[in-house]
């Protein structure tokens, strides 16, 4: 059985370019032009709503010690900037 072809990503150039992990993420959501339209025509709906879905979302991930650790662990240097979500 012969599934995608695997494609090489740099991870270095991930941590060190914007527009090469831009491009990344764009290919790994399969995020295009018709994406970005949708997202466009629906913004002036959601705007408001962003804010408290975001907090939503990090305090899930906060839920469970696995998903937080990854946060903390890259961001011990800004921690003063993170609300405690335990």
């Amino acid at each position: 059985m012969s599934g995608p072809q695997t494609q090489h990503i740099d991870a270095d150039l991930l941590n060190t370019s914007l527009d090469a992990r831009i491009a990344y993420l764009k290919a790994f959501l399969g995020f295009g032009q018709k994406q970005a339209d949708i997202i466009n025509k629906i913004a002036p709906l959601v705007k408001d709503l962003i804010p408290a879905v975001v907090d939503d979302i990090y305090s899930k991930l906060f839920e469970f010690d696995v998903t937080k650790q990854v946060f903390m662990e890259r961001n011990e240097v800004c921690m003063d900037y993170f609300p405690s979500f335990s």
